[in-house]
Parts: structure tokens; sequence; C-alpha cells
């Protein structure tokens, strides 16, 4: 079936460790925060869902194939793949990504390097739309750069297209911010609890990952309210999103209204907000 609105939803989430309340394998599913992610996800109303960090989903027994975890959300097709990343799978952590949407699309797992990302093609009533979910590099920007540029060759340029997901890094326009956000959470929580939070000194040090995208035509849709999408309250009880790391880039789309979905659900579901976006593109 065709997408036929001029306007399509998309919710991006980073769930953390797959719902489960750790990344230890011996923890009984179902995922103790699955019931919080799927009120998040109904009551975003999306069309297409990008989860990042599906931690475990893979397994059979969190959910037995594809469409169990369609029907789990209520989607009409889901797709997920694991990361396949070693530095990972060594340390017991072989996160993954999946893709829901209410209407047919094709899927297919792409190769960046040294971990996968999913590619997702939906038939609209005005053209095709390209939509690839991606969790980036956590530890290097030039790793991340490398994903990237891996994924831009699997692009097509006649094609509009939306790179959706964890992208680990900051935009220039964001290390000023997330400086300063930094400082004032380190009053509020314990350095031996924050610590070096999401890897922020190298995100402040480097940001490549954002110019590149934009000249190669994408625009960064959060760049003008540049609401942070974590830490939640799940990191800590007194913490506040410090840092950007999650986006929807858009390329050949019409306009797109960005919000951060915060609230009393969204606090205690995963150490990321979710961003939803309202993409207007090509209509017939």
């Amino acid at each position: 079936m065709l997408y036929t609105s001029p306007i399509m939803r998309l919710l991006e989430y980073n769930i953390e460790s797959g719902g489960f309340g750790s990344y230890d394998r011996t923890l009984t599913p179902p995922p103790e925060r699955l019931d919080l992610i799927k009120e998040t996800v109904s009551g975003a109303q999306a069309d297409v869902v990008v989860f990042v960090d599906t931690y475990r989903w893979g397994n059979p027994e969190v959910f037995a194939d594809n469409a169990s975890l369609a029907r789990e959300f209520g989607y009409r097709q889901a797709y997920q793949a694991d990361l396949d990343d070693e530095r990972l799978k060594a340390i017991g952590r072989d996160n993954g990504i999946a893709v829901l949407t209410r209407e047919d699309a094709r899927f297919e797992t792409i190769r960046l390097g040294n971990r996968n990302a999913v590619k997702a093609s939906i038939r609209t009533a005005g053209s095709p739309l390209d939509i690839f979910a991606v969790y980036l590099d956590d530890l290097s920007e030039d790793v991340r750069l490398s994903q990237i540029r891996t994924l831009i060759s699997h692009t097509d340029p006649a094609v509009p297209t939306i790179i959706a997901g964890d992208f680990n890094t900051l935009a220039p326009v964001d290390t000023k911010g997330a400086k300063i956000r930094y400082g004032q959470i380190l009053t509020r929580i314990p350095v031996s609890r924050a610590g070096n939070l999401f890897s922020i000194s190298e995100k402040i040090r480097n940001q490549k990952v954002i110019p590149y995208l934009e000249s190669r035509g994408f625009t960064d849709t959060g760049a003008t309210k540049r609401n942070p999408t974590a830490p939640t309250k799940k990191f800590h009880r007194l913490a506040f999103p410090i840092l950007r790391l999650d986006y929807v880039m858009t390329k050949g789309t019409g306009p797109v209204r960005i919000a951060v979905i915060r609230n009393h659900i969204t606090d205690r579901a995963s150490d990321h907000y979710p961003v939803l976006g309202n993409v207007e593109y090509p209509h017939g």
C-alpha cells in the first residue's frame, strides 16, 4: 500500500539496551521497560518508527521474528538488524536497529564498515522515499565519519532521503551549549556518576559528521531549536538533557517540524528522549 498523506510522522528513539534493565544477557524477557516504550510509540502516532539500541530484539526469546515485532507495536511491517559490531560483541553488547512502518516498505541491511545500518524504501503517492536508520560509533568521530561516508554511497541522489538515528555526535552549533550544560549537571550529579557522560569530551573536541552531511545537501532538522536528547531522569533523578545526539537529517523533502518528547513516561523509558518529526515530502 502507498503512503498517501503529504506529511509523514517519523519517530526516532534510542531505547537503551532494548528496554532491558541492563546489558546482562541473563535477564528474562520481556524487557522491563517495554510497556513504557510501547506507550510512547502509541502516543506519537508515527507512520515510521526508527528504534536504536534494540539489544537482544533479534533473539527469538524476545521477538520470534519481524512479524511478531510489528504486531507488538501495532504496525504493518517491522525489520530488525543487529549491528554485528565486533567490538560490541566482544563485550556482550551487540546492539541493534529496528524500523517499523504502517505501510509496505522494502528493507535491507547495509554495511557501514564495522557495523550495520538499515535502509527502508517506501512507496508514496508522489515519489519513492528512502529512510536510513543508523547507530553510529560511540567512541570516535573519525569512525563515525567513515560510517556516514559509506552510507552516503548507498543513497540515490534522485530519491528523497531521510537519515535518522543516534549519531553519537554533536553539531558545531551545539558545542557551546553542551559545555555549559555539562558544567551545570556536574553541580547536581556526583562526578563519580556523571563521569565522562556519553563520552562528552571526545564529542566536544570533534564535530565532523554533521558538517559533512550538510556539505552533501542534507538538512539538520533539529538545528533551529537545538533541543538536547540525553540524558533523561532515568540516568539520574537530578539529570536533565545536555546533548543532542539523536538526529533526523533530510534531503529532497519539504519542511520538517521536529519536537523532542519529554514527559513522565519518556523520563523513565530510556536514557534518551525520542524525537518526533513531521516530514513533508513530494506528493502526487
